[in-house]
């Protein structure tokens, strides 16, 4: 098992541990909530969401059980194609009988969890969405000065897009700088209220600040 020390780094690892954090699911459930709440951004394949779990339940962040029982997927119709093709979903479901594998996060998982988010690497785009996503499972002085230390990254990186910008003169590269600039514009715009109001413990207004990222594309670059 892992130490208490390690954090989890990767951002399928913390998504995974923080949506079995709020519920129960097995793997087809938790594929589908992942992509509806991260679309492109965070989209696992069944070979990497897999392997997570396995690498987390390992960990002893994850438990399991076998869930609600299921019933072939392919009805036996008589025919020879039929059969093999049950046999061979039975190859790989196991027993027809057999219930979905349930997933659901430890005490020591959740520790886990909490302090790998309050450390987190906000100046990873992909990790800072995830933070931001299960934000609420984070100390409020955390959460605040993790925001603002994303405010003053991205602050620093406008800085050095617009002097790059001073220094080009290929026109393909200036629009590529100049679209860079506007997206990093509009998420220091929102993410400075953000933090204004989570200083302020302005709840409301958080809440409706929460939801602007995905109104304005700042997840998807639209």
């Amino acid at each position: 098992m892992a130490k208490k020390s390690e954090n989890v780094t990767q951002p399928l690892d913390l998504v995974i541990l923080g949506l079995l954090s709020r519920e129960k699911m097995h793997g087809y459930e938790l594929h589908k909530r992942i992509i509806e709440a991260f679309g492109s951004l965070l989209r696992p394949s069944w070979g990497s969401l897999y392997p997570a779990l396995q690498r987390l339940e390992s960990r002893g962040d994850l438990d399991t059980t076998d869930g609600e029982k299921i019933a072939p997927l392919i009805p036996v119709g008589g025919s020879l194609g039929a059969e093999l093709a049950l046999y061979h979903q039975s190859k790989v479901d196991g027993p027809k009988n057999r219930g979905r594998k349930v997933y659901w996060v430890t005490d020591s998982g959740r520790q886990r969890l909490s302090e790998s988010l309050e450390r987190a690497d906000v100046e990873d785009d992909k990790i800072f969405w995830v933070t931001l996503y299960l934000a609420t499972l984070i100390r409020k002085t955390k959460r605040t000065a993790l925001l603002t230390k994303r405010l003053y990254l991205l602050e620093d990186r406008l800085t050095e897009i617009k002097k790059t910008r001073k220094a080009t003169s290929e026109e393909f590269e200036n629009l590529a700088l100049e679209g860079m600039e506007s997206r990093l514009q509009s998420e220091l715009t929102w993410l400075s209220d953000l933090v204004s109001n989570e200083e302020s413990a302005d709840l409301q207004a958080r809440s409706n600040l929460l939801d602007r990222p995905f109104d304005k594309g700042l997840l998807t670059g639209g």
